[in-house]
């Protein structure tokens, strides 16, 4: 059972790899194209208090454990980011995050985060939101159509249906490459392409609801989470800020025991800037 088990990880491992390889090479190819438009921009937020952003998204769910599909579900939410004051660091902001599920709430959380205008943000460490820490961070200089380059972020994951207390959050480093502009509503829009893996094998445990208890050390301590993330932004040059965003995202969880879950989410989502 054991060697089974290593055999298992390493499979996944080596899928994730591949996985990560061949969208590397997919960023090669885009960033060894010769640009057609000499037009450099500045990929900056203008944030100032009051401003109010709007995001609306749907996501796609497909819950698998063990290979077999558990749970194909779609979710409707709403996140609203509130600018309250300029601190030293940059832009405060208060944060809530809803959803829902055939018409059932499945989150409704807050929080608050700062951010500097090239998109870095500095969260609590407790907080489960925003998942998506420092995606979009922009260069410091303006860049023109193949530019790439790389940025550190961090995901956060919340893990306490499966009854942790505290948020799994997972350092990764993406690859950004300016693919060019394309016209969205009449409107003439960048489009950002982001890529990151995340690999991470602390092992920590995992309250399981089948038992009722804190799992045993051989069957429900997660061996290895890993997943991959593709996203598009489409970004309004104008105004500041992202409009239109879509995301494939790739999760798998593999357990000590040889239990293994993936989830597997499609999101498309917009956002709205207000005062």
């Amino acid at each position: 059972m054991i060697k089974k088990n290593k055999l298992l990880i390493y499979a996944i491992t080596f899928m994730i790899f591949t996985i990560s390889i061949k969208l590397e090479k997919n960023f090669a190819a885009e960033s060894n194209v010769p640009p057609v438009q000499t037009e450099s921009v500045l990929f900056r937020f203008n944030d100032n208090a009051g401003d109010i952003y709007t995001i609306k998204g749907i996501s796609t769910l497909k819950f698998y454990m063990n290979n077999h599909l558990r749970q194909n579900a779609v979710s409707h939410w709403e996140s609203l980011q509130k600018a309250m004051v300029q601190t030293n660091t940059g832009m405060k902001f208060s944060f809530s995050y809803k959803s829902t599920r055939q018409g059932n709430e499945t989150a409704n959380t807050s929080s608050e985060f700062i951010r500097k205008s090239t998109g870095e943000m500095l969260v609590n460490s407790e907080s489960f939101f925003p998942q998506s820490v420092s995606v979009p961070t922009f260069p410091a200089e303006p860049v023109k159509v193949g530019h790439s380059g790389e940025s550190a972020g961090e995901e956060v994951i919340d893990f306490r249906k499966l009854g942790t207390s505290e948020p799994f959050r997972l350092k990764f480093h993406a690859r950004y490459v300016f693919k060019g502009f394309e016209s969205v509503n009449g409107k003439r829009l960048a489009v950002i392409h982001v890529f990151y893996v995340v690999n991470d094998n602390r092992q920590r445990r995992i309250y399981t609801p089948v038992f009722g208890r804190t799992g045993g050390e051989g069957s429900y301590l997660p061996a290895r989470l890993m997943g991959y993330f593709e996203r598009h932004f489409y970004w309004d040059m104008e105004q500041n800020y992202w409009k239109k965003m879509d995301a494939s995202i790739n999760f798998i969880l593999t357990f000590t025991g040889g239990v293994t879950v993936e989830w597997e989410s499609r999101v498309k989502s917009e956002m709205i800037k207000s005062r």
